[in-house]
């Protein structure tokens, strides 16, 4: 009788045994899943900050204009909202000639560009870069106005259209005004009483936005309702100019200082 129950304790105890084993393999299994898991969760939140790094920064180099082929897009927009100035105005009904017409919608769209660099003896903008510019002119015109079914013209005047392309046409205008009052405050000699030249860039910048409407309009024609819409806009009126010249040359005051 004794020997069973001795038997019976010694399998007891070898049954206790083996679970305390199975719990401690239970358990290390489960804390390797933890730390696999753990490790899966960090490596899957490291991607999605990287991948939100990357697209911050995609978001960033286009409202800069540093993406590839932002100039191309914008340039691209700006003659969508030059064409379709015309097809929407004078064209609505078809009648111009397409010349005519194609030459309204680059004046419309690029008239800075055709005119703004005379003032400083250059080719202006349209001239040297006529490449891309004309080309991108002459394909939004034809979108706009010869599609099959029209289906170009409905596209761009739908609203989605509208603004994408009134979004491309503002940083078309933006970098336009940047580059053009930098590129006169580079050019032009500053007078005796203040080491930059400050009224000139501020000019030039806000000229460049309206050259198409004096070219088209004449002078009275332009200004006889008061200040044209290109003045007050957001990328050509005088405050902005004023405020861009004037951060950018307090800069570069400043490194001469330093």
């Amino acid at each position: 009788m004794s020997f069973y129950t001795f038997n019976d304790v010694r399998s007891r105890r070898q049954r206790s045994e083996n679970a305390r084993r199975s719990d401690n393999l239970r358990t290390e299994l489960v804390a390797s899943s933890y730390k696999s898991v753990s490790s899966e969760t960090s490596h899957i939140e490291t991607l999605d900050c990287q991948s939100m790094s990357r697209f911050s920064d995609s978001v960033l180099a286009f409202l800069l204009g540093r993406s590839a082929y932002h100039m191309e897009l914008r340039t691209f927009g700006m003659a969508l909202q030059g064409a379709m100035a015309v097809r929407n105005g004078p064209n609505k009904d078809l009648k111009m000639h397409w010349f005519h017409a194609f030459a309204l919608a680059t004046i419309i769209a690029f008239g800075g560009g055709w005119f703004t660099f005379i003032w400083m003896g250059k080719p202006t903008s349209m001239i040297a870069s006529g490449d891309v510019n004309v080309t991108l002119a002459f394909i939004a015109f034809v979108i706009t106005h010869y599609t099959p079914f029209d289906i170009g013209y409905k596209i761009a005047n739908s609203l989605p259209g509208v603004l994408a392309i009134t979004s491309l046409a503002q940083m078309f205008r933006s970098m336009g005004t940047i580059g053009f009052i930098s590129s006169a405050a580079s050019e032009l000699n500053p007078s005796p009483y203040y080491p930059i030249p400050v009224i000139g860039p501020i000019l030039y910048g806000s000229l460049l936005g309206n050259m198409g409407g004096f070219f088209r309009k004449g002078f009275d024609g332009y200004l006889q309702n008061g200040i044209p819409w290109p003045f007050q806009n957001g990328t050509s009126d005088f405050v902005i100019d004023i405020v861009y010249h004037w951060l950018t040359a307090r800069i570069l005051l400043l490194s001469e200082i330093l």
